[in-house]
């Protein structure tokens, strides 16, 4: 994909080259700067592809995805990797918040075998469903962390033997194309803040991309160990009983379980309240129109992003065929209050960073007043949700536990955060997609300072 964006760069320019009727006809047309080829400006089809390139970089190239389910055809694959595109771009906190868990979960898994030769390479196999359960010569069930552990512990399964090196061929990500992404992101940020030193104009599409950029750094870093596109597990045999009658480990599923319910470990009570935030936190989606299969479909999403606990047929112990893939988001959860803290915090953190880039836009040359507005308003929104809801996160649960009536304080807690649930989540959504239809919308009236080329730029290579 990557080679085929190439050759288009660099045949722009026989396509710019065939002018239209009209164009040929007033010569005048050809002085405008959006299709101006002078050497030190740059047109709106260069300041266009060079955007669109690098959020193809970031949310394309850069995604790291869990092995699809066997015999997937081709356009599903494609699919599922149009949708991970789609969330980071719509959702890269949680994209980033998906990449930290996997890339944790590795480092336990790493930690747990290292006896035994694994590293982190292998904790993400593991992770993404590198292993396939066979008994004989039958697939049986994709395996899970906690079903490897059952499996040793009862001497069941002989242990998986093969190399980090094993595992780096079966992916498609090479040294090369790593490169390419890091020097990519790291140009377009570059020219950026180059841009701004110098006093040229910034586009706000430019902006908004830098802020994909700046985020792509983080989920390059938690995914660097990470395989990428791999389309056939390794086979982990299990080994017949030595005792049939031995019934302490039941191989088989006993009685059934939802895929998307949650083991949260929790008391009925809490487990109900956890469900009304959950609820709250969706019903926005559903106010603003979506489609219910839509609605729906992104209910299910989320929960497998959000939630802290390993869904049932992830946990449980027994074979059943259907599970033959881990979820698309799946990772190992770790059960610690401060690591969903923590958890939060990244979260938040992310949001504040990204929402921070768009508010450098704040003095920006905009086509009109009322869109300049537009865009600060919009940017204080998508920076001010996760601060109050990174500040709501760290504050309550210090007040409830050093105050005598944490009940009062709850119930203040519970009311912040319907009101950020109500409130704050459809503004935010709202403001997300504003900001980037208005970066698309301001290309119609730049200013001739938007035009000027930053000369070394020009020597770096880049797409």
């Amino acid at each position: 994909m990557l080679l085929l964006l190439g050759a288009i760069y660099f045949l722009q320019p026989y396509i710019l080259a065939a002018p239209t009727l009209s164009a040929a006809s007033d010569p005048s047309l050809l002085s405008s700067p959006s299709i101006c080829t002078c050497p030190n400006e740059r047109s709106i089809w260069e300041i266009i592809w060079s955007c669109l390139v690098t959020i193809f970089v970031c949310s394309w190239v850069a995604i790291h995805p869990n092995i699809a389910p066997p015999k997937a055809n081709w356009w599903r694959v494609n699919l599922r990797k149009l949708e991970y595109m789609t969330w980071t771009i719509i959702a890269p906190e949680l994209i980033i918040l998906w990449a930290a868990r996997q890339w944790y979960g590795a480092r336990k898994i790493a930690q747990k075998y290292g006896d035994r030769g694994w590293t982190k390479v292998h904790g993400h196999f593991l992770q993404m469903g590198g292993f396939m359960l066979f008994e004989g010569n039958k697939a049986q069930r994709v395996l899970s962390h906690s079903l490897l552990d059952k499996l040793l512990q009862q001497g069941r399964i002989q242990f998986p033997e093969i190399t980090e090196e094993e595992i780096q061929d079966r992916s498609k990500n090479s040294g090369l194309s790593k490169l390419l992404v890091i020097v990519q992101t790291s140009w377009f940020v570059l020219q950026i803040i180059t841009r701004k030193i110098e006093g040229l104009a910034i586009t706000e599409l430019e902006l908004a991309t830098a802020g994909f950029a700046s985020l792509n750094f983080l989920i390059y870093l938690f995914w660097w160990d990470k395989p990428i596109d791999v389309s056939v597990p390794v086979p982990a045999f299990l080994m017949e009983s030595e005792n049939e009658s031995d019934n302490s480990y039941d191989l088989w599923r006993s009685n059934t379980s939802d895929s998307g319910s949650l083991s949260s470990g929790l008391s009925s009570d809490e487990e109900d309240n956890l469900d009304l935030m959950v609820e709250l936190l969706y019903l926005p989606l559903h106010i603003i129109c979506l489609p219910r299969s839509l609605f729906l479909f992104m209910k299910r999403r989320l929960h497998q992003i959000t939630r802290t606990e390993e869904s049932k047929e992830m946990k449980d112990t027994s074979v059943n065929h259907e599970f033959l893939a881990v979820p698309m988001f799946y990772s190992i959860r770790i059960q610690s209050d401060k690591y969903v803290e923590l958890e939060a915090f990244l979260v938040c953190l992310t949001g504040i960073i990204f929402g921070g880039i768009h508010c450098v836009g704040w003095f920006l040359s905009f086509p009109s007043l009322v869109e300049l507005w537009i865009w600060r308003i919009g940017a204080l929104v998508i920076v001010a949700f996760p601060m109050v809801l990174l500040l709501s996160i760290q504050i309550f649960p210090t007040l409830e536990n050093n105050c005598f009536d944490s009940k009062i304080i709850r119930q203040i807690s519970n009311g912040v955060s319907a009101i950020l649930a109500f409130v704050g989540l459809p503004l935010y959504v709202v403001a997300r997609v504003t900001l980037l239809v208005e970066a698309f919308v301001a290309l119609r009236h730049l200013p001739d300072a938007a035009y000027a080329t930053v000369k070394w730029t020009s020597l770096l290579p880049h797409i």
